[in-house]
């Protein structure tokens, strides 16, 4: 499992633009599952927190009237000079969190994204 997760850290990071790092955290403890980054960046624990993150936006958009029908699959955050995108994969056990520089196309990285998500699912999780 161990090596099949990685395969599936380097295919993100080597296949999106502008990729800084890649993380797959376990939405049940926050514990970093597959890890990698561009030399000198280590953004494991920023990673873990997003786990936190990503539960209080599913929270606040499962009370929000009319949507209680619907689910959070992605959550997108921007700060400066930096892209967050944070998604569930298909068991709800892990997030990828991947974070883009801001010479990254954000479309064409969300569509990559779930592009090689859907392939690894279908492989296995």
């Amino acid at each position: 499992m161990e090596q099949f997760l990685n395969g599936y850290v380097e295919e993100l990071f080597s296949n999106i633009s502008g990729t800084i790092s890649v993380s797959l955290v376990s939405t049940l403890d926050g514990s970093i599952l597959a890890y990698k980054a561009r030399p000198g960046v280590d953004n494991r624990l920023a990673s873990s927190y997003q786990v936190e993150i990503f539960r209080n936006a599913v929270l606040s958009f499962e009370n929000t009237e009319g949507l209680a029908d619907k689910s959070v699959d992605d959550v997108c955050l921007v700060y400066e000079g930096q892209t967050h995108l944070i998604g569930l994969l298909q068991s709800r056990k892990i997030l990828d969190h991947i974070i883009l520089d801001d010479t990254a196309n954000i479309g064409m990285a969300k569509l990559l994204i779930r592009k090689i998500r859907t392939e690894a699912e279908g492989k296995a999780f």
